[in-house]
């Protein structure tokens, strides 16, 4: 390892603030024009990785995430670390290639997994109308796949809540888990003619899924405006910046749905594109009386990341937390994006 290297890894493990200014401000605008682009890291979902990473106590923060998960999330947490340190994010206008096309850290179990999308859908039957093909839907099930097979039986015969429905590929691809009904949000009015379309195509009964035009809040009745492209990353903590399109939406709590719809949920699915917390708060007592089974999408930004599982781990008994990185490629968002938490009850 030559000098410059170690220098820069000392810097980054002891003192991350200065290394944050050095490949911030300097090194990785300096070399702006020699960079391959492929692999960087998300920060338009709310909050800046790497600044909070230099304004908090990372030690603890990730001995906080770390506590009693088994040892792949622990080695999974680690590895997605190097790469929120070591990789560039998407406003710096700069993104690194892997080298011997291995991304900082190694590879991931999941990244090594070889997915073929078309037999991948041709295997689970499904017939869907969307480019948006996601090894962590199609493939993992939500993290359903990895977890013990009497997690998997629990789910079955209760409802499932899909926050982010999207087109409805989660609805679809967790049909054979038995659920009873499946309630699935969206913010994009067109996403939903889309799901409804989707379902239809499937020989879906109506009874089974009831698809709501909500955004997921930690308040009741407040509108968001937006512009409605139908697109699988919009959020509430991204602002627009077209003017045509423009919908408004109600917000809703996570207690308020389950209670005004009456549902008793088993599973809930969420990702949320950065509101992954304000959600949770917002749904706690739900959680408390109905301890579901939880899928939580993280990778957003840090808040969901760092936080998440600490306020969870806090607020219920008795629960299991594992992280995994539901994804087998690792280009661009990849490298850290698909990252689930997944927990359930003891």
């Amino acid at each position: 390892m030559s000098v410059s290297n170690k220098i820069g890894n000392l810097l980054r493990n002891y003192s991350p603030k200065i290394y944050y200014f050095i490949t911030k401000s300097i090194i990785l605008k300096a070399t702006y024009r020699f960079r391959a682009k492929s692999i960087f890291i998300m920060d338009q979902k709310g909050s800046s990785f790497k600044e909070y990473i230099s304004e908090n106590n990372m030690n603890d923060r990730l001995l906080a995430l770390k506590n009693g998960m088994d040892d792949y999330s622990k080695t999974t947490i680690s590895t997605l670390y190097k790469r929120l340190l070591n990789y560039p994010e998407f406003s710096y206008g700069v993104k690194i290639k892997p080298t011997d096309n291995k991304p900082i850290g190694g590879l991931l179990e999941e990244e090594k997994i070889k997915i073929n999308n078309s037999k991948l859908l041709k295997k689970e039957k499904i017939k869907i109308k969307t480019n948006h093909i996601d090894s962590s839907v199609f493939y993992f099930h939500h993290g359903l796949k990895v977890l013990p097979d009497k997690i998997q039986k629990m789910v079955g015969g209760g409802d499932f809540i899909d926050l982010g429905a999207f087109v409805g590929e989660s609805a679809l691809i967790l049909n054979q888990y038995n659920y009873k009904k499946i309630f699935s949000v969206d913010m994009s009015k067109v996403s939903i003619g889309n799901y409804k379309s989707n379902m239809a195509k499937n020989n879906i009964s109506e009874d089974k899924f009831e698809v709501l035009n909500y955004a997921i809040s930690d308040t009741n009745g407040d509108t968001i405006k937006f512009a409605d492209s139908g697109s699988s990353g919009l959020s509430t903590n991204w602002e627009s910046n077209t003017k045509d399109g423009i919908i408004e939406v109600p917000t809703i709590t996570l207690d308020s749905l389950i209670g005004d719809y009456k549902i008793n949920p088993s599973f809930i699915k969420m990702d949320i594109e950065g509101v992954a917390l304000d959600c949770l708060k917002s749904g706690i007592t739900s959680l408390k009386k109905y301890r579901p089974v939880m899928s939580i999408a993280i990778y957003h930004n840090p808040i969901e990341f760092f936080e998440v599982k600490p306020y969870l781990e806090a607020e219920l008994d008795d629960y299991t937390f594992i992280v995994r990185k539901l994804s087998n490629t690792t280009q661009d968002f990849d490298c850290h994006a698909e990252t689930i938490l997944l927990a359930y009850p003891n």
